[in-house]
C-alpha cells in the first residue's frame, strides 16, 4: 500500500504526497524491524520535508523583497507625483504673478495717459474761457 502511494507520488510529482508516502513506510518498517529500509524511508521523508521549508522560506524572502521593491517604486512615484504637483503650483504662481504686473504697468499706462489727457482738457477748456472772455 506505501509503496503504490509513493509511486503514486512520485509520478504525479505530489510532494506532500511523497513525503505522507515516506513517512508512512517509514513507520511500518519501522514497526517490522526494517532498520535499513525505515531508515531510508525516514531520510527520504525528512529530506523531502526540509526541502518543502526550504522552499518556502525562499518564497517567503523572494515575497518579502518584491514587497520592499514595490513599496520602494510606489514611494518614488509618489515623490515624483509630489515633484510634478509642486512644479504645477510653481507655474501657476509665476503666471498669477505675471499677470498682476502686467494689470499694474497697464494701470499706470492708463493713468499716465489720463493724467495726460486732463491736463491738455484742462488746458483747452482754459484757452475757450480766454477766448470767450
Amino acid at each position: 500500500m506505501g509503496e503504490q502511494a509513493l509511486r503514486f507520488a512520485k509520478e504525479t510529482n505530489g510532494l506532500d504526497e511523497m513525503i505522507d508516502a515516506n513517512e508512512l513506510l517509514y513507520r511500518t518498517y519501522k514497526e517490522k524491524g526494517d532498520i535499513e529500509l525505515s531508515l531510508k524511508h525516514h531520510e527520504d521523508f525528512t529530506t523531502l520535508k526540509d526541502s518543502i521549508k526550504k522552499v518556502k522560506a525562499e518564497k517567503e524572502i523572494i515575497s518579502n523583497d518584491l514587497r520592499k521593491e514595490l513599496l520602494l517604486a510606489n514611494e518614488e512615484q509618489k515623490l515624483k507625483l509630489r515633484q510634478v504637483l509642486l512644479k504645477a503650483v510653481r507655474e501657476r504662481y509665476l503666471v498669477v504673478f505675471l499677470i498682476a504686473i502686467f494689470l499694474i504697468i497697464v494701470f499706470f499706462i492708463v493713468r499716465r495717459y489720463y493724467r495726460s489727457y486732463s491736463k491738455e482738457k484742462k488746458q483747452l477748456l482754459n484757452k475757450i474761457d480766454l477766448l470767450n472772455n
